[in-house]
């Protein structure tokens, strides 16, 4: 006996559960169509088939059910004005009231004529638009994105019980306000205003609700392209490799000319380091242009500073800023090319460190120093920018227009050195890296 008596509780659970639930939007929208089915509005009703699956079909109950309406309220309207009878004579009556009567009565057969003639005549858009909200709905369930309507039949509930009790409300105060006046009112006239109160309701719900769906749609798709879109934006921001992480600082170093390589991956996926004529080629070019540059502009007698003032101390600090600068970039360069073998040698030592950390169980975090390397480029570039920005605009103000050779010595004296402290600090800090991992395995093994 117990046990039938639970079995039946939870079958009476399980089909309550079931009507509250649904699982796909004709389910979600199944009450809101049958009532507006039940009032004449839209000759559609939600049905299933045999294999479970939800669509909208109509029936010639529908039709005959929305003209029917139509023309009971056209009667209605026909009797109150033949009887001059309205809500509003009943409290008032003066030619105000008249007037406002005859332009609700004509609003209310208009209202009629769009709430019930209209939707027979669009019919196909509202099916339509549901078969291509479900085909939005297959897609994004494709996608993993699937739309919870279990929500939208919760929400759609709770709206139309609030217009329920609301529409309940208004209709018994004006009933019971009549009955105090000792007024009794036509059933023509009670059925209009009930009548009109549901009917309207009920459309702006329909249409809220597909406003609804429509922007429930477009947020999940609007997240799905931003998720996509973060992904693929991130997926530039993790490496699983050392010289995938150094990728940006050997691109800006081969590009200056201050390594004769490039960083390069095969097609299994792995990076590796590659030596190009052109960049040894490159790294002649930038020594010939800046020895040409520094000449010239010792020759010429012109500066940087030597637009702003000139003394004899002036001209003697240009000279040796010159001097200078023309030593550092021959060392720099000259480095680039007879050094190269030993910065090769630094990342092969840091590449085996790897792989010995791999073969242990340990993984080196190379997106975090993808990241440094990214956010000390970034630093020193936007510093420099503001730096050369802020010296070419105080040239602007005072009318003067540096050359060539000037703006090159300026401007290499500065991008070149930083870009190579940034080459040593990125390096410095894989060794960090890399030197913080073993003291953590040594640490843990003594333990």
């Amino acid at each position: 006996m117990i046990r039938s008596g639970l079995a039946s509780y939870r079958a009476c659970r399980r089909r309550l559960r079931d009507a509250l639930s649904a699982r796909d939007y004709y389910g979600a929208i199944q009450m809101m169509i049958a009532i507006a089915y039940v009032l004449g509005i839209t000759p559609y009703l939600v049905s299933h088939n045999s294999s479970g699956q939800s669509a909208m079909q109509q029936s010639w109950y529908g039709f005959v059910n929305a003209l029917s309406r139509w023309l009971l309220l056209a009667y209605c309207y026909t009797h109150i004005n033949l009887h001059n009878e309205s809500l509003i004579g009943y409290f008032m009556r003066n030619r105000i009231s008249q007037f406002s009567t005859r332009i609700h009565n004509f609003g209310g057969i208009m209202s009629a004529v769009f709430t019930f003639i209209m939707p027979l005549l669009l019919r196909r858009h509202l099916q339509r638009f549901s078969e291509h909200v479900m085909e939005v709905d297959r897609r994004l369930d494709s996608l993993r994105h699937p739309v919870n309507f279990n929500a939208v039949f919760g929400l759609a509930t709770l709206v139309l019980g609030l217009v329920a009790l609301l529409d309940t409300i208004i209709t018994v105060t004006c009933l019971v306000c009549l009955a105090q006046m000792e007024v009794r009112a036509s059933w023509q006239l009670t059925f209009i205003l009930v009548y009109e109160l549901m009917a309207i309701s009920i459309t702006i719900v329909m249409f809220c609700l597909i406003t609804r769906t429509v922007q429930r749609r477009l947020n999940y798709l609007h997240r799905l392209v931003m998720s996509t879109a973060l992904r693929r934006v991130r997926k530039y921001f993790i490496s699983s490799q050392v010289y995938e992480a150094l990728r940006p600082l050997f691109f800006l170093t081969f590009l200056y000319g201050l390594t004769p390589f490039h960083v390069v991956r095969r097609k299994m996926g792995e990076s590796y380091l590659k030596m190009s004529c052109f960049g040894v080629f490159n790294i002649f070019i930038y020594i010939c242009l800046c020895g040409f540059c520094y000449i010239s502009s010792l020759r010429q007698g012109e500066s940087i500073v030597g637009y702003f003032f000139r003394t004899e101390i002036s001209t003697v600090g240009d000279r040796l800023q010159i001097f200078n600068g023309l030593i550092a970039g021959a060392v720099i360069y000259t480095s680039a090319i007879l050094k190269r073998c030993k910065l090769l040698g630094t990342l092969t030592i840091l590449h085996s460190l790897d792989t010995n950390f791999s073969n242990i169980g340990v993984r080196v975090k190379y997106s975090r120093i993808f990241r440094y390397s990214i956010l000390v480029l970034v630093f020193k570039l936007l510093i420099l920018g503001v730096y050369f920005v802020g010296v070419f605009r105080l040239l602007v103000s005072i009318d003067v227009t540096p050359s060539f050779c000037v703006c090159m010595t300026f401007f290499l004296q500065h991008s070149v050195v930083s870009i190579a402290i940034c080459l040593f600090c990125v390096i410095a800090f894989s060794f960090e890296r890399r030197l913080s991992i073993i003291n953590q395995i040594v640490c843990f093994d003594l333990v």
